[in-house]
């Protein structure tokens, strides 16, 4: 419901003008309420769609025409340059970070809470698992690509074992690292944090804890080679119901950005930095994509010109984008933020 304001909503629908010349927005809307309204980018080409009356279009491609032979090379390049976008070479032959190195991306981020508040708008959150999976001692500083296959095995048993309980295979997660261990012991060891369906409506939990225990040690065991995995099926997983919300409960794990992966390289740990930081099962991804509303043209415009006009009232937080220019000049490029209580109830109105 809509809060009490002094304004009327109908009025704010119905007598905004929109202007006719900008239907070349895309606005999209994620299920946290987060939007965003941007330009739809567009192809820049040599020459225009419809040539000058005075054009000679049989020399539009020749060898012969303006841009080969009429003018001179450094002209042509510049005419080429401010057409296409120059283009930096030396950049173009760097070679790229290793994945995972910028830490958690804006993307993975988005995906993992979204994905989260789907899972439990749709089972419920007193319904929904959070699955702890840590390294013990015996696998911590090791190869990212022998954790990255204890992971994946995980994840498959996990699903199947879901799915002949009569559950969804559905499974998101953060993998984090435990700065308070490697401080204190210098053990360099990822966890998981992993949440998804581990009941059906009022029934009991479909896994006990002691499998997931037993079957993290299993994988461990054959994944890094030991001889004993005791200490993994005593220590290394924990299962808890979700009690507040999904989303809260991923989300203190996304804080691993871009700095807190720069210090692990400068102190030494980029060797056992992961590719990835986030895991999912496919069916997530998919469900996350369906979820997204993605809007174009006029209506488009008209949502961000209301939401623009009326931020204060309708969302919780906004920006302009802004595209500043060397010579002083600017330009609008988007609309970004999130949605409060009576954005949500706006857009519901509009039929979004």
């Amino acid at each position: 419901m809509l809060s009490a304001k002094p304004h009327n909503l109908s009025f704010t629908l119905t007598n905004l003008l929109l202007p006719a010349d900008r239907t070349s927005l895309s606005f999209r809307l994620y299920p946290s309420g987060e939007f965003s309204a941007t330009r739809i980018k567009t192809i820049p080409t040599l020459f225009p769609d419809m040539p000058k009356e005075n054009c000679d279009r049989s020399l539009l491609f020749s060898d012969r025409s303006y841009f080969r032979g009429q003018v001179s090379d450094s002209l042509r390049a510049k005419i080429i340059a401010s057409t296409l976008g120059l283009s930096n070479v030396p950049n173009s032959h760097k070679v790229p970070k290793a994945r995972g190195r910028r830490g958690m991306t804006k993307y993975n981020r988005r995906l993992l809470v979204n994905s989260a508040i789907l899972l439990e708008k749709k089972y419920g959150k007193e319904n929904l698992s959070f699955l702890t999976l840590t390294l013990p001692e015996e696998c911590s500083s090791r190869s990212p690509d022998l954790y990255a296959e204890a992971k994946r095995q995980m994840l498959q048993w996990l699903q199947r074992a879901l799915v002949r309980c009569g559950l969804p295979g559905l499974v998101v997660g953060a993998t984090e690292i435990q700065p308070g261990r490697l401080a204190a012991s210098g053990q360099f060891a990822l966890h998981e944090h992993w949440i998804f369906a581990g009941r059906k409506a009022r029934k009991s939990w479909a896994l006990r804890p002691k499998i997931f225990a037993e079957s993290w040690a299993r994988i461990l065991a054959n994944v890094y080679s030991l001889a004993d995995a005791s200490g993994a099926v005593s220590s290394s997983t924990r299962v808890e119901r979700i009690r507040k919300s999904a989303a809260a409960y991923l989300g203190k794990y996304l804080s691993k950005g871009e700095k807190c992966v720069s210090k692990l390289i400068e102190d030494g740990y980029e060797a056992f930095l992961p590719s990835s930081w986030i895991t999912r099962s496919r069916g997530i991804l998919e469900l996350f994509l369906s979820a997204i509303i993605k809007i174009v043209g006029t209506r488009a415009t008209f949502l961000s010109d209301n939401l623009r006009a009326f931020r204060n009232i309708f969302c919780k937080w906004s920006k302009d984008l802004i595209l500043n220019f060397p010579d002083g000049g600017s330009a609008w490029i988007g609309f970004i933020g999130f949605l409060n209580q009576d954005g949500r109830a706006m857009l519901a109105l509009t039929g979004t």
